[in-house]
């Protein structure tokens, strides 16, 4: 039986738990045990449920890794929700804040390992290998980070530098990833957004563990993470394939994303060097509503790019084939094998030939 059959087998037994304990949660006047049994019943329908995605990723090659990793957090998170039911059911400890921990680590892994697979989904995508290795170090990073402002060895519950340098990983890290999508020819002004986002974290991170209060670097640091933000998102608005007559939606998007992102920057520099003037009275205004055209605009070219591709046409074999010539790879025998299923000759090698043009 295959792993997602299974996935779906627990998650329909699991549903019909979680149904029973309800009821019988309700007619035992919520008894503590019952009510544990219902959380359990649905923690687990939950995780099979989660699994089942991963567990189709799992099977195809190209994204095994992204569908293990997937796997993983989510039986370490549904490890850590048992935990959380059950422990203060066999252990009752009133001086030592263990569910605290574990809720947190729980939270952390939901928010790491969601990034980390859909990263590593383009693990062997020519245009996606390196933004895939640097969002899953940088969402491994970040979990770490968040791990250490949760736990250290004073005993003492978060401590805010370890959380301000997981902030910064996680804010950078997505505007380097951002920036990375595309093959290494592709649009060469990107690797500007890569290294303002590799020297924004560094800033922000030194920061979180020894502030300074320095203007000039206040001023260095609004500029680099202006660049940052702007080139990873005109970077992804530039992926999806749009009809030519489209491009001017896609470039007044561009244009307007620009505009806001230049706005919030002047205006914060403005601030500062005028820090009793009041200039979010009217520039906050025009950013609002430049900010507002470019999430619009943005929406209309993923569905402008969906039209296109609804639209595009289906590749086609301009020749008909009914056998071709191969060599067998187990036993080196040369025949001529039909379209389809078939056998080899002499090893008896199991062949499922297809022939077509490949989508571009």
């Amino acid at each position: 039986m295959r792993w997602d059959q299974i996935c779906l087998r627990i998650m329909l037994w699991s549903l019909a738990m979680t149904a029973a304990m309800g009821v019988a949660a309700i007619f035992s006047a919520g008894s503590e045990a019952v009510v544990r049994l219902l959380g359990t019943a649905t923690t687990t329908a939950v995780a099979a449920a989660l699994m089942w995605p991963l567990t189709r990723l799992a099977e195809n090659i190209a994204t095994r890794v992204a569908g293990l990793v997937g796997m993983a957090a989510v039986l370490l998170d549904f490890f850590l929700m048992l935990v959380l039911i059950w422990w203060n059911h066999f252990f009752r400890f009133t001086d030592f804040r263990f569910d605290e921990y574990v809720l947190w680590t729980f939270f952390y892994v939901f928010l790491t390992a969601a990034p980390a697979v859909i990263c590593l989904v383009f693990l062997h995508h020519p245009a996606g290998w390196l933004a895939a290795r640097v969002g899953a170090a940088a969402s491994a990073l970040t979990f770490l980070e968040l791990m250490a402002g949760t736990f250290d060895m004073g005993g003492r519950f978060v401590r805010y530098p370890w959380l301000q340098a997981a902030y910064a990983t996680g804010l950078f890290g997505f505007l380097g990833v951002a920036s990375l999508a595309g093959t290494l020819k592709q649009r060469p002004w990107r690797w500007a957004g890569v290294l303002a986002a590799l020297a924004g974290w560094l800033m922000l991170t030194f920061h979180s563990f020894q502030e300074s209060h320095s203007f000039a670097g206040e001023v260095l640091f609004v500029l680099i993470a202006t660049t940052a933000a702007a080139v990873a998102y005109a970077n992804l608005c530039l992926l999806p394939r749009l009809a030519p007559l489209h491009e001017v939606v896609r470039l007044g998007t561009i244009a307007f994303g620009m505009l806001t992102a230049l706005l919030c920057a002047g205006s914060f520099l403005y601030q500062m060097f005028n820090p009793l003037a009041n200039v979010w009275e009217d520039v906050g205004r025009l950013a609002a509503a430049g900010g507002i055209v470019t999430a619009c605009g943005t929406i209309a070219i993923l569905i402008l790019a969906l039209i296109h591709k609804s639209h595009s046409a289906k590749p086609f074999v301009a020749m008909s084939w009914v056998e071709m010539a191969i060599t067998c790879p187990a036993c080196g025998q040369a025949q001529k094998v039909p379209l389809g299923n078939s056998n080899c000759a002499k090893c008896r090698l199991a062949f499922s030939i297809r022939i077509g043009e490949r989508e571009r």
